[in-house]
């Protein structure tokens, strides 16, 4: 009986380890970036680096747009991509941005999300 209650016990820590955090940061994970008001924000990635993977329009907005740069701080490189806000769709991009990403809203307010992953190449 006591063997029984001793594996129990340690059945029961173990699974609360395994649903703990990790102390890690996994890169291959994506991460989101939400906005509902016109502003310019940048997120740099890992080394700078960053993969952009799509912009999700949830709720559309007419007359708005959302511009997306490779660039860290003032320094803009050569990917400028201008998404047109005023339908509700999934734009996939696929694209390696060698600085870091910098988004700009302009008539937004419904609300655009913008989903990429930090790492190296």
């Amino acid at each position: 009986m006591k063997k029984i209650f001793s594996i129990l016990i340690l059945c029961f820590v173990f699974s609360l380890a395994a649903l703990a955090e990790p102390p890690f940061s996994n890169d291959c994970i994506y991460k989101t970036s939400s906005t509902f008001t016109n502003e310019t924000k940048q997120i740099v990635g890992d080394t700078n680096t960053l993969y952009f993977k799509s912009v999700v329009v949830s709720s559309a907005t007419s007359a708005a747009s959302l511009t997306i740069y490779d660039s860290l701080g003032s320094t803009i490189t050569a990917t400028k991509i201008v998404v047109d806000l005023s339908t509700v769709n999934v734009y996939p991009f696929d694209l390696y941005l060698s600085s870091g990403l910098t988004y700009t809203t302009v008539g937004n307010s419904n609300g655009v999300s913008i989903i990429y992953r930090k790492g190296t190449r």
